[in-house]
């Protein structure tokens, strides 16, 4: 980046608002359908890719030296 600010810049722009899902109880039953199927698929997902990090060497881990 040149011709900025010196220093680390934020290059994005935080929305405010909450993106949360309301609580399961004030969810409508088409809600939680739909909920417990993305849940359903992010947990496979998860469970298909455990095995193959417990595998992945991590890249060795750089000293700083100075202050």
């Amino acid at each position: 980046m040149t011709g900025g600010a010196p220093g680390r810049q934020r290059w994005w722009r935080a929305v405010p608002g909450d993106r949360r899902f309301p609580p399961r109880s004030r969810q409508s039953a088409a809600v939680r359908l739909v909920m417990d199927r993305l849940n359903h698929h992010a947990y496979a997902a998860d469970d298909d890719a455990a095995p193959r990090a417990a595998h992945t060497p991590h890249p060795p881990t750089t000293k700083r030296t100075g202050p």
